[in-house]
């Protein structure tokens, strides 16, 4: 278990999972972090007290007992060095202005594009042992932030247009463009959306450590199969931790995106008093694209259903102002969304309506008597007001992917 203490109640045997101080050097914000230390020896204990460290997390299972002993000569090697990793806060630029989503969209699909691409040849060096470079990584994560700064909601109606075949890669981009767009909304700097962003990138590079026959069993996992798959957020991490310039903000992200709110996620069991925010929302965009995602062993659910999911999980699996907060931003009725009107016709979510969340943008693809149309017709219900979505059919019903009508359809 993870407890969080005070410096001052530190005691010999205490094992020290993480722990942060802030110092202003010059002008500037610098975040020291140590981890996994074992407070063995009496010097160790005050070295730390005094170090003005503001929270410490300590691992009660990797805890021991300790008694203190009378000063004598021991024959021990010297005390371990406490590893320090620093994060020093950059001005930050100015954000791009605002644009139309119709003029922010054909930039959004390179950047996903280029981003997919990116998260598929890391992968590619990691599964051959290769070392990998952070700075093309940072570079992209920019373009990211700076498209959601544009125009937030065309980017995220990406995220619905998914790759059957690349679904490893395509997952990583959309969960960072999710994670970081539902940053954005809670009002993160830019510094700290382009560290979600690159966590969101790489948050699944530990699964190409994990044997290719249990990564891809289309089938349930056993539950050894299971142990060993979730070992895939421990090898993020250390990948991480051996790869130059990875913030500890992201690399947080590998570590902790199954960790859940009530403590019952993994790999350590964190819950909600031991998580920082930045894990809360990557373990919710992490799972709304997986239940939105097609997978071999199963459908992808409908976005409605997915968060009706989520939010049937609140303060349980997820925190429960960040659920709304999530469900805000993504849209109540999410682009790529399948929807009956009030007047008989089907309909695709096209664009989230920021002004009035009910009053989406829709294109209308069928008549009154669900006879699929020639041309079809972007709409807003907001103007149409005699229009209101009275239901969410199954896309496999009428045989249609909203995906590729979409593409095919919304010249943007």
């Amino acid at each position: 278990m993870i407890e969080r203490i005070l410096p001052e109640e530190l005691k010999l045997g205490m094992y020290i999972e993480r722990g942060f101080r802030e110092k202003i050097i010059n002008g500037k914000k610098k975040v020291d972090y140590i981890y996994n230390i074992l407070v063995d020896t009496e010097e160790k204990l005050q070295k730390l007290k005094n170090s003005q460290l503001r929270y410490i997390y300590i691992n009660t299972e990797k805890s021991i007992e300790i008694k203190p002993e009378k000063p004598r000569v021991e024959k021990k090697p010297p005390p371990e060095p406490i590893i320090v990793k620093e994060e020093e806060e950059e001005e930050e630029e100015p954000p791009p202005p605002p644009v139309s989503f119709t003029e922010e969209i054909k930039k959004a699909k390179i950047i996903k594009e280029e981003s997919v691409n990116l998260v598929k040849n890391y992968m590619e060096d990691v599964s051959l042992g290769k070392s990998l470079d952070s700075e093309k990584a940072k570079l992209q994560v920019k373009n990211i932030v700076d498209s959601l700064f544009r125009n937030a909601d065309a980017l995220i109606s990406l995220t619905r247009l998914k790759s059957f075949d690349h679904y490893t890669f395509t997952h990583c981009v959309n969960v960072s463009v999710l994670l970081t767009s539902f940053a954005k909304k809670l009002g993160y700097n830019r510094k700290k959306l382009e560290r979600l962003a690159l966590g969101g990138l790489l948050h699944d590079i530990g699964k190409m450590k994990i044997p290719d026959k249990i990564l891809n069993k289309p089938g349930r996992f056993t539950d050894e199969e299971r142990q060993i798959m979730k070992n895939h957020t421990i090898y993020g991490k250390e990948i991480l931790d051996r790869t130059e310039g990875i913030p500890e903000a992201s690399k947080l992200i590998a570590l902790e995106h199954h960790e859940r709110y009530d403590g019952g996620g993994y790999p350590y069991g964190k819950d909600g008093s031991t998580l920082g925010q930045d894990s809360l929302i990557a373990a919710i965009s992490d799972v709304y694209d997986a239940l939105t995602s097609k997978r071999v062993y199963k459908p992808g659910m409908p976005p409605p259903q997915a968060l009706a999911y989520i939010k049937e999980r609140s303060n349980r699996e997820f925190k429960k102002t960040l659920v709304d907060l999530f469900i805000i931003n993504v849209g109540v009725y999410p682009v790529g969304s399948l929807v009956e009107l009030s007047t008989g016709e089907l309909g695709i979510i096209a664009e989230v309506n920021r002004d009035d969340l009910l009053k989406p943008f829709v294109l209308i693809i069928t008549d009154k008597l669900k006879r699929f149309t020639k041309t079809r017709e972007l709409i807003s219900l907001y103007e149409f007001r005699e229009k209101r979505i009275v239901g969410f059919p199954e896309p496999e019903k009428y045989k249609i992917d909203p995906n590729k009508i979409l593409e095919e359809s919304v010249k943007y």
